[in-house]
């Protein structure tokens, strides 16, 4: 009988295994089990080869085991310095936002987390070793590269939209890894980002709406897009406002704002790098 504590615990490289009674839990980065880091990004293959590979290093098969939380992520070569596009990121609706300039930005509430960061400074920080060797081979000639990571923390099987937990071998089956793909992509759409403002001529407003619009835009501008968005936040996760008035409030600073502002290089940059992912 299962008692629930822990009667024996190891390591598989950098893959935490514990045993419980009946229960084995494993946790860790399949990545940096099967590449020795994780700046390499697993296709579908490489992960299907990564749990065969930890199949025999464990003397048992895992591929029937239930996935509770899953990390996905990519690290993409950027054009210019990753803390080009950081600046542009502001908020994720009803998610608390961490921002360490010239580092990483993170949105998270708890079952969620998404976070852009500069791969090459998270490397140099937490795992020197990997840096060093990467840096020797060259694979950081580049210098510049962004890592965009969602970590889907419990209730996956909703998220995924299965009516059962999902299991091991689902992770490399094709459909649930092109959900697991697309899912990765919707959720950094819906990223609040900074637009670019225009010009604004005061001298060529010709109406009242016009010239509310572009006081607004230039309040917007001035406060901050994301402080606006964080004190909206707020105010809804508070229940000071309902949701219909927190997205009413946010279609009218997206609408005020649209005619003043345009995308910036660096972020279609990096959306186009996403989206072709």
């Amino acid at each position: 009988m299962a008692t629930g504590e822990v009667k024996s615990k190891g390591n598989v490289r950098n893959l935490s295994i514990r045993f419980s009674g009946e229960k084995v839990t494993i946790i860790g980065s399949l990545s940096k089990y099967y590449f020795g880091t994780n700046f390499f990004d697993l296709n579908r293959d490489q992960l299907k080869k990564a749990v065969n590979k930890l199949n025999s290093e464990l003397g048992f098969p895992i591929d029937d085991f239930d996935v509770y939380q899953l990390h996905i992520a990519k690290t993409i070569p950027m054009d210019h310095p990753v803390s080009f596009y950081l600046e542009y990121f502001t908020c994720y609706p009803r998610h608390r936002t961490m921002f360490f300039p010239g580092e990483s930005i993170t949105f998270t509430n708890g079952l969620r987390s998404l976070l852009v960061y500069d791969k090459v400074k998270e490397l140099e920080k937490k795992d020197k070793k990997s840096f060093y060797r990467l840096e020797s081979e060259g694979h950081l000639d580049n210098k510049y590269f962004l890592r965009y990571e969602l970590q889907i923390k419990g209730r996956l099987k909703g998220v995924l939209g299965s009516k059962n937990t999902i299991k091991v071998k689902q992770l490399y089956d094709q459909s649930t890894y092109d959900k697991i793909v697309t899912l990765w992509k919707d959720y950094f759409l819906k990223i609040e980002m900074k637009p670019e403002i225009l010009d604004i001529s005061f001298d060529r407003v010709s109406s009242t709406k016009e010239l509310n619009n572009s006081i607004f835009t230039v309040g917007t501008d001035k406060i901050g897009r994301d402080n606006l968005c964080n004190l909206l936040g707020r105010l809804h996760s508070s229940d000071q406002i309902d949701t219909s008035a927190y997205y009413r409030e946010k279609k009218k600073i997206n609408s005020a704002t649209n005619k003043f502002t345009f995308e910036s290089k660096y972020l279609r940059e990096l959306k186009n790098k996403i989206m072709s992912t």
